[in-house]
C-alpha cells in the first residue's frame, strides 16, 4: 500500500479521478459479481447451512444495482453490497463518476469535499474545478481514446472503521483534512462513516459505436480507490 500522502501528491490521479490507486490485493479475496436483481445473494453458497449469517459472509455476497433505466436519480449504472454502501451512497458515486465524464464542474463540488477539491485542483495547477476537470480527461483520452464515456461503476470491495487502520489510513486522511482549512474537521465527521472503497469504472469507445466495455482497472493494471466520508450531516467523496 502506498502511504496516503504519496498518493495524495499525485493529485491528477488521486483526486481528479478515484482520490488514490492502490495496488494491494481485495480484502474479500474477490470481486464482486452480478447479480440480477437489486439485494439479491450472489454465488451458490450452501443454501441449506443456517450458522452463516450475512455479515460473516465476505463482501459481494449482497449485492443491490442500481439502474439508469428503472431510477431517473441514477446517472450511471452501480452495484455494490448494499451491507456496506446504502442506496444513497451509490447515487453519490453514480454522480462522481458522471461529473468526471462529462467534466460537471457544479455537480462534482456537490458530492466531492470543497475543501480536498480546492486543495486537489489548486496542488496540480489549476485555477478551478472546470479547468481541472478537461485538464484530466484530455490527459485521460490520450490513454485511452478521444470520446471515451464511462457507462457503469462496480465496488469491488469496502473496508471500515473496524478494519485494520494501517490499511485504511482514516488516520492520515483526517489529518490531511484537517491541515486544509475549515476547523478540525475530524471533529464534525460521522463516527462509523468512514469507508475506503474499491472500484472499477466501465467504459466505451466510439471507434465501436460504444457496443464493448472496457475495464479502467485492467487498462490501469491497479485497484481504483476512494474514501467515503460523512462530514457535517453530508457524505462526500474524498
Amino acid at each position: 500500500m502506498k502511504e496516503y500522502l504519496k498518493r495524495a501528491a499525485a493529485v491528477m490521479v488521486c483526486a481528479a479521478l478515484l482520490s488514490s490507486i492502490s495496488a494491494c490485493g481485495s480484502k474479500s479475496g474477490s470481486s464482486s459479481g452480478s447479480s440480477s436483481g437489486e439485494g439479491n445473494l450472489a454465488g451458490d453458497g450452501p443454501a441449506d447451512d443456517l450458522s452463516i449469517t450475512q455479515d460473516e459472509m465476505p463482501y459481494g455476497a449482497m449485492i443491490m444495482q442500481l439502474r439508469p433505466s428503472e431510477n431517473d436519480d441514477v446517472k450511471i449504472y452501480v452495484e455494490f453490497d448494499y451491507r456496506y454502501l446504502s442506496e444513497e451512497d451509490g447515487k453519490l458515486l453514480s454522480d462522481y463518476v458522471y461529473a468526471l465524464n462529462n467534466c460537471d464542474a457544479e455537480l462534482m463540488e456537490k458530492v466531492f469535499y470543497p475543501p480536498y477539491l480546492e486543495y486537489s485542483y489548486s496542488s496540480a495547477g489549476y485555477s478551478s474545478t472546470e479547468d481541472y476537470l478537461k485538464g484530466f480527461r484530455k490527459n485521460l483520452e490520450e490513454s485511452l481514446g478521444e470520446g471515451f464515456d464511462y457507462n457503469a461503476i462496480t465496488v469491488d470491495d469496502c473496508y471500515t472503521e473496524d478494519d485494520d487502520i494501517n490499511v485504511t489510513k482514516f488516520d492520515e486522511i483526517d489529518e490531511l483534512l484537517d491541515s486544509i482549512g475549515g476547523g478540525k474537521v475530524s471533529d464534525r465527521i460521522n463516527e462509523g462513516s468512514r469507508r475506503f472503497i474499491y472500484i472499477d469504472i466501465m467504459y466505451g469507445l466510439p471507434d465501436d459505436d460504444f457496443k464493448s466495455s472496457y475495464s479502467l482497472r485492467n487498462h490501469v493494471g491497479q485497484y481504483l480507490t476512494l474514501y467515503l466520508y460523512d462530514i457535517d450531516g453530508v457524505t462526500y467523496v474524498i
